[in-house]
């Protein structure tokens, strides 16, 4: 219930939102509500939750630049963006990724339209050879030429969107940070060759996992089977520890012989919802999601079953969350819907 209808990054449950609350958040944390909350109001029937998910993701996209990026904060108060670099990683990655995932899951073109569009722009003014910098979302002039680990995430939504061999030259691209250092940094400089200072550990991050996963469903290339083992190993071998698996601190100081030295007492949640999960789909083919084209993972690798039931209730003229969608939908700019390959 903001005058954007973005919604604040932090909320008190039981008090509301605190007074000296930040009126800024990041583009991921005010736009990915399409799938939770669109599932909630059809098995509920309350439009109430799908419209504000919707009115959120909408009003981040009615304030993109010219060139259709989106920058990476932004005040819900005002709608002016605080941080006007564009970029597939930290801060927006989810956006992007729940625009497609959204339509497979519920068939509303309007998010297809939305994700087209920025997708376009993304390959356009942020991909450089298989990797993505980040740039000013207004004339597109490059900010930062880094990746980050979450980028990580890009190459297994592009396979779902049907770019598969631009997927997988992306991945083959981030995993010589895996070569170079076992496990990939969070933060490396493509420019500079170099990890950035402070930016040295691995947090045990599920993204590329989760891109072999989809490239090998796709592909069933043992490619994948392979650069997944490796990483497996690696963690098997000097990551585990009494209670868990431990962060790795540094991956520049990382060795077999002294892992120990270069390992964090934190494991963080994700890597049991993540991590772990996705691992145990690229290598288990008889589990039911491997292949499944009916069920959609959210960003934090928890499945929805798509269902025909929820389609259903998503283009029903019956549905009061139809009607009350088209009302607010977003107007496209030229996009045209054939272009989805699912």
């Amino acid at each position: 219930q903001t005058p954007t209808g973005i919604p604040y990054g932090s909320v008190n449950l039981r008090h509301g939102v605190a007074k000296n609350e930040t009126p800024i958040t990041c583009t991921a944390g005010g736009g990915s509500f399409l799938i939770e909350f669109g599932v909630l109001s059809r098995l509920t029937h309350n439009a109430s939750y799908d419209l504000a998910a919707r009115h959120a993701s909408h009003a981040l996209w009615e304030r993109r630049s010219e060139l259709n990026l989106v920058g990476a904060h932004i005040n819900v108060l005002t709608g002016a963006w605080s941080q006007i670099d564009a970029g597939i990683g930290t801060f927006i990655d989810s956006y992007y990724e729940y625009m497609l995932k959204s339509y497979i899951m519920f068939g509303k073109e309007e998010d297809l339209l939305m994700f087209i569009e920025g997708y376009t722009a993304v390959v356009r003014f942020l991909k450089r050879g298989p990797w993505y910098i980040e740039a000013n979302m207004n004339d597109g002039n490059v900010s930062h030429t880094h990746f980050t680990s979450l980028q990580g995430f890009w190459p297994g939504l592009q396979v779902l969107y049907g770019d598969v061999d631009m997927a997988s030259d992306t991945l083959r691209a981030f995993l010589t940070l895996t070569d170079a250092y076992t496990f990939p940094p969070e933060r490396f400089n493509i420019k500079d060759i170099s990890i950035e200072f402070g930016f040295q550990s691995y947090p045990l991050r599920p993204e590329f996992i989760e891109s072999m996963y989809y490239l090998y469903t796709a592909t069933k290339s043992k490619e994948w089977l392979e650069y997944g083992m490796d990483m497996l190993l690696s963690m098997s071998n000097a990551t585990r520890v009494e209670c868990g698996v431990a962060s790795v601190s540094n991956v520049t100081s990382y060795t077999y012989k002294s892992a120990s030295d270069a390992l964090e007492d934190r494991m963080p949640s994700y890597f049991l919802a993540e991590t772990s999960k996705y691992f145990y789909l690229l290598f288990d083919e008889g589990n039911e999601y491997m292949g499944n084209r009916n069920v959609i993972f959210s960003t934090e690798g928890h499945p929805f079953p798509i269902g025909s039931h929820l389609r259903r209730f998503s283009r029903s003229e019956e549905c009061p969350i139809a009607k009350e969608e088209m009302a607010t939908a977003p107007s496209a700019k030229g996009s045209r819907a054939d272009y989805f390959h699912w």
